[in-house]
């Protein structure tokens, strides 16, 4: 009957409840293996418990290690965060920083917010949110309010983005003389979404190893020569809507051993999909479908 921090709500994936037992270790249930792994991770000393992991069948004496002045006055009791499977876009300018050294630094921000706003345009039509701009590139993400089929539309717009580029080229040709072109990487991941920061600057966001595995399947481009490259974790949520182009194994940094990328070429939402298979019918021993 303590309060304590318990930013993940209590589910044993975070240490905010930590606590440090002085007395009675002999009286507290043994470490689950949630709790295993976190102290592996964390930095601890003897003693260390996770309150929401551990119970009790006698006295003990303890001491809670997240429970400051600012706990107090900006944290309430209860979740600050929320694990969500989610699509995670990255996008980034090939080729940006030659096309823009000669030009004047007006010139450069008219380009890019010429190029942003067709870029956002296509991940809101997709239900996406653009969650951040990091000099050139475009972060995305899909599923964050628990929209339908996140991985198959961050797909589409990663494509639609693609097609947006193209179609952007010529008018970069005429008034520049060169253009770009940009390179998109898509992964399906689990992160923790909620508000961070403070004040006016909040924002409802995610984090993790998703975020980051998301943009070195975005770099891996380079590498490929490819434009849209999405990971096998998102290949096998939209596998049935998708043309494969082609597929490579490769080393991604921060990754023990190789993962699978897969070049996009097409997409079929599933839902066109479930409309074109109802009008299937059987005439003459013939299957039909309308398309």
């Amino acid at each position: 009957n303590i309060p304590h921090v318990s930013a993940c709500g209590g589910e044993g994936n975070c240490t905010t409840c930590r606590l440090l037992i002085l007395e009675g270790h002999e009286n507290c249930s043994p470490e689950t293996e949630k709790e295993k792994i976190l102290i592996e991770k964390a930095h601890t000393t003897d003693g260390f418990r996770l309150a929401c992991q551990t119970t009790i069948n006698g006295d003990i004496t303890a001491r809670r290690l997240v429970l400051d002045a600012d706990d107090i006055q900006d944290m309430s009791f209860d979740r600050q965060g929320e694990t969500k499977n989610i699509a995670i876009l990255f996008s980034d300018i090939r080729g940006f920083t030659p096309f823009s050294e000669k030009l004047t630094p007006y010139d450069v921000i008219f380009i890019l917010n010429r190029y942003f706003k067709r870029m956002v345009n296509v991940v809101e039509q997709n239900s996406g949110h653009v969650d951040n701009y990091i000099g050139d590139g475009l972060v995305a993400i899909f599923g964050l309010n628990d929209e339908s089929n996140p991985a198959e539309y961050a797909v589409k717009s990663a494509l639609e983005m693609c097609d947006e580029m193209d179609d952007m080229k010529p008018y970069l040709k005429t008034m520049y003389g060169k253009d770009f072109d940009i390179g998109i990487g898509v992964h399906w991941g689990s992160a923790v979404v909620g508000d961070i920061g403070a004040g006016k600057s909040k924002r409802f966001t995610a984090i993790g190893d998703s975020m980051n595995f998301a943009s070195r399947v975005e770099s891996a481009n380079k590498q490929f020569k490819s434009r849209v490259l999405i990971s096998d974790d998102v290949y096998q949520e939209v596998k049935q809507s998708v043309i494969i182009k082609d597929y490579m194994r490769t080393m991604v940094k921060g990754i023990e051993g190789r993962v699978t990328l897969h070049e996009v070429d097409q997409i079929h939402l599933s839902e066109e999909i479930e409309k074109l298979e109802k009008n299937q019918k059987s005439e003459d021993g013939l299957n039909w479908s309308k398309c």
